[in-house]
């Protein structure tokens, strides 16, 4: 499993900063309890990095 926290952590930034962009961008609908937590490798897990590859190189 892959956290916010995690893939912040590894590219350099907040996770607060990350899960801020990540609530604005999200295509896909959420959970009422999501704790930003999918499986490696998933879609999900795959765009949540680029995400954070984008705001860790402006």
């Amino acid at each position: 499993m892959v956290t916010a926290v995690e893939v912040a952590r590894s590219h350099g930034i907040s996770d607060k900063r990350l899960r801020g962009v990540l609530r604005l961008e999200w295509p896909w609908p959420r959970r009422k309890h999501d704790y930003w937590t999918f499986p490696a490798g998933s879609e999900q897990a795959v765009k949540m990095d680029s995400i954070a590859r984008r705001l860790a190189n402006p």
